[in-house]
């Protein structure tokens, strides 16, 4: 009778932390299906706004192309001014 009351207890224990353990895993897989979303969100947010600074970049470098044409065109007037008054100032 002893050994059986034995291996009952064995199964009981076996049985309960058998129980334990799964309930244990079942809750760290949910943290960790929580942390995995959150993880993707901010994957997902971090790509559009880096999308869109790329796009502001290439709108920003647009922009001094199409403004140093026009630096360009006043600097060399302004160059040309001073050749011209070089050339014909009175000294």
């Amino acid at each position: 009778m002893n050994e059986i009351l034995m291996t009952n207890i064995f199964f009981l224990i076996t049985a309960v932390s058998s129980v334990v353990i799964t309930v244990v895993l079942i809750v760290l897989l949910v943290y960790m299906i929580k942390l995995i979303k959150k993880v993707n969100r901010i994957t997902d947010t971090v790509e559009t706004e880096t999308i869109k600074i790329i796009n502001d970049v290439e709108e920003a470098r647009v922009a001094v192309k199409q403004h140093i044409s026009v630096v360009r065109g006043v600097a060399s007037a302004a160059v040309m001014k001073k050749i011209v008054e070089k050339i014909f100032s009175k000294k």
